[in-house]
This record gives structure tokens, C-alpha cells and sequence, in this order.
């Protein structure tokens, strides 16, 4: 059986992707989105944050819905700085679009 990758490789999404370079070819450093960690995140943030680091990670993309919206009670400053003492950059953010109100020109 034919996998994904050499379907689009070689099969009729050939002639669109010639001359780009797969993802796992060109992505440097692979980040995390730090939803997926929201229950970790919840008992131990700052811990948390760390353990993300120490095994390897150093982007995350914020994710800005629900009970993690500005960190579980923390200030974006309070998230910069713990995302900082965990040396990850916040690279960026899942932000919900009806959120945004009338300042989506401002942010974008």
C-alpha cells in the first residue's frame, strides 16, 4: 500500500509540489502547542513550562481559549516570564477569531 508521503510525492500532487521541500525537511525547531499540555499546565505551570524545555522544545505556540486564556489567572507578562525563565519563546498563538472584536486590524 501507498503511504501519504509518497502519494504526494510522486502521485497526482507531484507536478503542484516539485518545488517544495516537505515540512520534516524544512522545519527548524519543531514547536509545541502548549494546549496540549493544558492539563500539565493547570496542577504546575511553571513546572510544566520546564519540563517542555528540558525535553527538547524551544517554540510554543500559546493558546489563548477557554480557562487557559491569559494562563490560568496570570498576566501576559507573568506567561512571558515564565516562558523566558523555561528559555521558550512564545512563537505564537491560537487566539479565537470572534475574540478579536474590532481590533483584527490592529493585531494582524
Amino acid at each position: 500500500m501507498i503511504d501519504r508521503r509518497s502519494f504526494l510525492k510522486g502521485g497526482i500532487a507531484a507536478p503542484f509540489l516539485s518545488s517544495v521541500t516537505l515540512a520534516q525537511d524544512r522545519v527548524n525547531p519543531i514547536g509545541l502547542q502548549i494546549y496540549t499540555v493544558r492539563a500539565e499546565l493547570r496542577r504546575d505551570f511553571e513546572g510544566t513550562l520546564a519540563k517542555v524545555a528540558a525535553v527538547g522544545y524551544k517554540e510554543v505556540e500559546l493558546a489563548f481559549v477557554g480557562e487557559f486564556a491569559g494562563g490560568y489567572g496570570r498576566s501576559a507578562q507573568q506567561v512571558r516570564t515564565a516562558l523566558r525563565n523555561s528559555g521558550l519563546s512564545g512563537v505564537s498563538a491560537h487566539v479565537p477569531f470572534d475574540s478579536l472584536g474590532d481590533r483584527w486590524s490592529e493585531i494582524c
